[in-house]
């Protein structure tokens, strides 16, 4: 019998799990539509790709309707780390040239 059904791997999701399986007398199920990837190598490479957030295999596809007509596509990440993952690697990878630094 399962005390906790967790929908969600994403950052609070996964948090909580975690902080609920601490109690060795409870039994929890985290529930994610993706499968999880143990490394940074094992990732798909249009998530690992930080040019953008993920592919549609990777995303719910939700749109959101910014002012009257106008939608415009809301990142939700399907993955284990959920939105958070996604915008973790669109933040990395690109290195700024500044004044008096050298970019390899």
């Amino acid at each position: 019998m399962t005390d906790f059904l967790i929908v969600g791997a994403g950052s609070a999701g996964a948090v909580l799990a975690a902080r609920l399986s601490e109690n060795p007398a409870r039994s929890v199920v985290l529930l994610e539509a993706d499968p999880d990837h143990p490394d940074l190598h094992a990732l798909p490479d249009d998530v690992r790709d930080s040019r953008g957030l993920g592919g549609p295999a990777h995303q719910w596809g939700y749109q959101a309707e910014a002012l009257p007509g106008r939608k415009i596509a809301y990142a939700r990440g399907r993955l284990v780390g959920g939105t958070g993952a996604m915008q973790r690697r669109s933040g990395r990878g690109r290195r700024i040239s500044r004044p008096g630094r050298r970019v390899a």
